[in-house]
């Protein structure tokens, strides 16, 4: 097989898990602070669907090791950090001046959010330098699997 075949497959069932993965993580509905979803298979349906995802995985998995696809190897901080710019700049746009765009803000809405976003900004900002640092961190364990 060709590595851009290789490549290109690898890509394809990668996205295909990493999509089953979050179909599977709603089976049982998911209860978070701005969004609720509650389960809406019955549990006969809900246990269905889990059989079958676990089939499909070990199908994806039959697949890699009989063309010998190598999985990709991830960085975590470099998803971790990604996932951080881009929650940085969901909350960068919710100060009150970005607001403007869809009306009057009152200054009191403004300087509730402003005070607010700056002390989340604050600790999105800690969790990201924690994240930076662990390169430097001498109680990481380099030798363990990578989380995917």
């Amino acid at each position: 097989m060709r590595a851009a075949h290789a490549r290109a497959l690898g890509a394809h069932f990668k996205t295909v898990e990493e999509y089953l993965r979050v179909v599977e993580s709603w089976v049982d509905g998911m209860q978070g602070i701005f969004y609720s979803a509650e389960a809406e298979l019955s549990q006969e349906r809900r246990e269905q669907v889990r059989a079958l995802i676990g089939e499909v995985l070990a199908g994806l998995s039959r697949i890699r090791q009989e063309l010998g696809l190598q999985p990709e190897e991830l960085s975590s901080r470099g998803v971790m950090r990604a996932y951080l710019s881009e929650l940085w700049v969901s909350l960068v746009e919710t100060r009150g001046r970005h607001l403007r765009g869809y009306g009057h803000v009152s200054p009191d809405l403004e300087h509730y959010l402003d005070d607010r976003i700056d002390g989340l900004e604050s600790q999105v900002n800690e969790i990201r330098r924690l994240v930076d640092g662990a390169a430097r961190d001498p109680h990481r364990n380099p030798t363990a699997e990578p989380s995917r």
